[in-house]
Formats: structure tokens, sequence, C-alpha cells
């Protein structure tokens, strides 16, 4: 299981909630919680997405998707 506290703290410092994460990363708002609460695994391109959103770069994705829980 991943630890996405790292993507829900960048989402804080840019004061974006999941619905507005959501609209603007083309993913369904069901589904972005979904996925953050461990129901589903992200998609390549939605994470892509995500990341373009929140301004980051693609070398970023594995702080901000696939650091472990401990």
């Amino acid at each position: 299981m991943f630890d996405y506290s790292h993507l829900l703290g960048k989402m804080r410092e840019k004061n974006l909630t999941q619905e507005e994460l959501s609209t603007a990363a083309s993913i369904g708002v069901v589904t972005l919680n979904r996925s953050l609460h461990h129901d589903r695994p992200f998609r390549q391109d939605e994470m892509a997405n995500i990341l373009s959103v929140l301004g980051e770069p693609l070398s970023s994705i594995e702080h901000y998707f696939f650091v472990n829980k401990l």
C-alpha cells in the first residue's frame, strides 16, 4: 500500500480540493477519491495529469505516488 501524504500535502499547498483537482486533471471525483483511499490503483495517465496540474515534473512521480506506507 502506498502513502499519498505528499500528494495530499501538495494539494493543500496549492489550495485544491479533490473535486478541483479531479476536474483539472480530467479524472472523476469518485475515481480520485477511490484511488486516494486505496480502493483502486492510479493509472499512469491519471498520475501524469495530476502532476501536471500540481506543476510537478514527471520525475517526481515516485515522491507523490510510490512511497510505501509503513
